[in-house]
């Protein structure tokens, strides 16, 4: 017996799971940037481009993550974005700081 495509449900993603799943990404992008660089880093070191770069990945990774989410749960993937100044505050502070170069 066969069933047709309509009646065959896609399994689909839980919510607590791609809660879960957001917290897991936006701890690693702040382990990634700030995190570790606080941990190692003496007392006048500065970010090297590989931190920046790998934070900046993480935080795309969330931030894709992210609408996919909003597409799934609409208003509820509101909640979120408690998690995003951990995925993204050092890609948009260096953001922010690149722009701020150019201008004279």
């Amino acid at each position: 017996m066969t069933q047709s495509s309509a009646s065959v449900s896609r399994p689909r993603l839980s919510f607590r799971v791609a809660l879960g799943i957001s917290v897991f990404i936006a701890a690693l992008g702040f382990w990634v940037g700030p995190g570790r660089w606080l941990v190692f880093a003496g007392p006048n070191d500065v970010p090297d481009v590989e931190t920046l770069d790998r934070c900046t990945w993480v935080a795309m990774i969330w931030t894709i993550f992210f609408f996919y989410c909003a597409f799934l749960f609409r208003r509820k993937a509101l909640w979120f974005l408690l998690f995003a100044p951990f995925a993204a505050f050092w890609p948009t502070m260096f953001w922010l700081q690149a722009g701020t170069i150019f201008v004279k």
